[in-house]
């Protein structure tokens, strides 16, 4: 790697990945604020629980190949073997396919029974099986296909197809029937996100045809080498992705449709702190592993320190901005009703500062080899966030599962950000030098 090359790339992808995540979040903001008018509080609150119940088994159904292959192509291009490059794109899509229809077919026969009877007591949950096994199945691959441009550095299509591109077309459905005025029910708005989802994956399905055929020469890569280095981030990466989630499933365990719509709101608000980091974590894990590969510590240190401080400081911008004016804010989105989530904000914004202040210490482990670290890290912090949830919720509400939540969560960075240290050498920490500060003006 060149001299100053990690953060001259992360400049080059950050463009696109800030352009890209900040439409995310807008869409994503922008639908919630019309669901929350064409839909009952009731019916709000479970298309939230839904959205965070396939998002969780979506990633599950991955099983770790959206992270492994992102360091294998990175990796192998980096080392001149593109005939590896080639033969793990193709079976690691065909692996997604048969793990993601797997996932389906057990939510449809069964699965979605048990939660909606034994855990949530939604009959929603079962009553829309058939829409939440087709979503699990696009969401996965539309997913995956966003990892492999990821690898290959094209983050603008990794940002685009990651959430984006399902959102404009959902948006624009959206909005059409809001101005018309059209009432509508959770069963057509479902439709409507399948339709999102399908188009966008036909979409890049058809891109990611251009890399596929560019690296079509084969080289010997087994099932057995893709799924040995995806099993133990597999774990990593569910967990994670699922510690933020599994307290608003907790919730509905004890509380009604409504409390769940209140605390959905706060999630969605509260994401706006971790934006920065998104884009961060967009473009940061390819470049981990190729610094890695090419031994360039000293450069990825000083990288990983100064997109740290990029991500941090805006979010405490941020966040200090909610603990100000969160009842404002709340009102404004989305309504008077909504005010009541504000304390559960404020105590949700502690924990994402604490995440961004760890910044990409899990991508660091994860990009190096020392994905065992970060699963055992990850299943310790969800035993604690689930037991505490569990323990608290019956008497304290949304509250006392905000406040074990991010308790569990900022336990998670913090060991992240130390066995970064002792495995790598790296403090991921905000940190800014002169230097540096000279480095990324002259690159803007």
């Amino acid at each position: 790697m060149q001299k100053h090359g990690f953060l001259r790339k992360f400049i080059r992808g950050g463009v696109w990945a800030l352009l890209f995540r900040a439409f995310t979040v807008v869409t994503n903001l922008a639908l919630s604020m019309l669901i929350v008018r064409m839909l009952a509080p009731g019916q709000v609150g479970v298309y939230f629980l839904l959205v965070s119940l396939v998002s969780v088994i979506a990633v599950f159904a991955q099983a770790g190949l959206n992270i492994t292959i992102v360091r294998i192509i990175s990796k192998y291009r980096a080392l001149g073997h593109n005939g590896k490059v080639g033969t793990s794109i193709k079976k690691s899509l065909f692996l997604g396919l048969l793990t993601s229809l797997a996932s389906a077919l057990l939510l449809y026969f069964g699965g979605l029974e048990l939660l909606s009877t034994h855990i949530f007591k939604l009959t929603a949950i079962y009553d829309y099986r058939l829409f939440i096994s087709i979503w699990v199945v696009l969401w996965c691959l539309e997913s995956l296909n966003a990892e492999i441009y990821r690898g290959f550095k094209q983050f603008h299509l990794a940002v685009l197809f990651k959430r984006l591109a399902p959102n404009i077309v959902i948006t624009v459905i959206t909005v059409t029937i809001f101005i018309r005025h059209i009432d509508i029910s959770l069963d057509d708005y479902l439709l409507v996100v399948l339709i999102g989802w399908l188009i966008s994956l036909i979409i890049s399905s058809l891109l990611l045809q251009k890399y596929i055929l560019t690296n079509k020469q084969s080289d010997i890569v087994g099932f057995r080498q893709l799924l040995s280095k995806s099993i133990p981030l597999w774990f990593t990466g569910w967990i994670t992705f699922s510690l933020p989630q599994l307290d608003l499933w907790i919730l509905g365990v004890f509380e009604s449709s409504k409390e769940l719509a209140l605390y959905g709101a706060a999630t969605r608000l509260v994401t706006f702190l971790g934006l920065p980091l998104l884009i961060v974590q967009a473009v940061v894990p390819p470049l981990i592993a190729e610094a890695h590969a090419l031994n360039a510590k000293n450069e990825l240190t000083k990288g990983l320190q100064t997109v740290s401080a990029i991500s941090f400081f805006p979010g405490l911008v941020f966040g200090l901005g909610y603990f100000l004016a969160g009842e404002t804010l709340l009102k404004w989105i989305f309504g008077e009703p909504y005010i009541d989530s504000l304390t559960v904000l404020k105590i949700l914004t502690i924990g994402y500062m604490v995440k961004l202040f760890a910044g990409s210490s899990q991508a660091l482990l994860m990009m190096t080899g020392h994905g065992t670290t970060t699963m055992i890290v990850s299943i310790i912090s969800g035993v604690i966030l689930v037991v505490g949830c569990l323990s608290v919720g019956g008497r304290y509400g949304m509250t006392g599962i905000a406040v074990v939540s991010v308790l569990a969560l900022s336990l998670h960075s913090i060991l992240n950000l130390l066995f970064a240290w002792i495995h790598v050498g790296i403090w991921t920490v905000p940190w800014i030098r002169a230097t540096q500060i000279k480095r990324f003006l002259s690159m803007l």
